[in-house]
């Protein structure tokens, strides 16, 4: 996944900020509709080609060069540096996802820009909450990202909420009786008494084509980040947006999480995804999900991943 810029020297980070600027001026996303043209795709392509002179091969900018050459329709060089990407890097999960899934996986210039100073959503992120889509696939700088991203009114958080609050993400994996799904938590330390927490749950369904916004293929990016931004919206207003780096053992339980879901049974029909939630709510006591406690691997429902 991205590199947030702060991970570049200086020079760089100015670099990719300046792409991301323009790709957030120039392009407009509108659902699976993108807007743009082939010089904005030349003008993000010759600014990759500055950062990557200072420093080359840095796996994500040629990956986010790639997207910048789609985006100029220069196609054949686009898969001629995607080529170059996997001879040095097989295994990397973005990489290999744009070569098989080629048209169908979208690079980062499709989708909306996020950074930690964004104090509104973009319209497709505010169109995914109405929809109950709390994990989402943004850009953050010129790379893919995860955010975790739920609906509050401004009254009812607490007057210690600020962009410094505490965070904290749990996911868990629920074997119900009808099939499996994932949880997951999300607390913001808004009143220290009383912090605020939500559930939400992710269907792994996987669809014939490879979506980034498919419940079996986002937990498969999850299982690829090192962490993800959490963003409180009163509607397209930003009260909380933090980028949270994932702790080792939330990292190791996604990726094993990502393993079982290729070969487990899973509620993946609507009807029967309602009634393995209802089951998953009954049988799991929220309050054992708490900031600085571990949850055990049985709690996580990962005994045997």
């Amino acid at each position: 996944m991205a590199e947030l810029e702060s991970a570049y020297p200086a020079e760089v980070a100015q670099i990719v900020a300046s792409a991301a600027r323009l790709a957030d001026e120039r392009i407009v996303i509108a659902g699976p509709v993108v807007q743009s043209d082939s010089a904005t795709g030349e003008q993000l392509v010759g600014l990759l080609d500055r950062a990557l002179a200072l420093v080359p091969g840095d796996r994500s900018l040629m990956l986010a060069r790639v997207d910048a050459l789609v985006i100029a329709m220069q196609f054949k060089t686009a898969e001629e540096v995607l080529d170059e990407v996997l001879a040095r890097h097989p295994d990397d999960f973005e990489a290999r996802m744009r070569k098989d899934h080629w048209g169908e996986w979208q690079g980062a210039f499709h989708l909306p820009g996020l950074s930690e100073a964004t104090s509104t959503l973009a319209p497709l992120m505010h169109d995914h909450i109405r929809q109950g889509r709390s994990i989402q696939v943004v850009r953050a700088g010129v790379g893919p990202a995860m955010a975790i991203v739920r609906p509050v009114g401004s009254e009812e958080m607490g007057s210690g909420l600020s962009h410094a609050s505490r965070a904290m993400w749990e996911p868990v994996w629920s074997q119900t009786p009808v099939g499996a799904l994932v949880a997951h938590y999300l607390l913001v330390e808004d009143d220290p008494a009383s912090p605020y927490r939500a559930e939400g749950f992710l269907p792994l369904i996987r669809a014939e084509k490879a979506s980034r916004m498919h419940g079996y293929w986002l937990l498969q990016q999850l299982a690829h980040a090192d962490g993800c931004f959490v963003i409180l919206a009163d509607g397209d207003r930003v009260l909380y947006n933090r980028w949270l780096v994932f702790p080792g053992h939330i990292r190791a339980r996604l990726q094993a999480m990502a393993a079982r879901a290729g070969t487990a049974s899973l509620a993946t029909d609507a009807s029967v995804f309602q009634q393995a939630t209802q089951w998953h709510m009954l049988a799991f006591d929220m309050d054992q999900v708490v900031f600085g406690r571990i949850l055990s691997e049985e709690a996580a429902g990962m005994r045997d991943a």
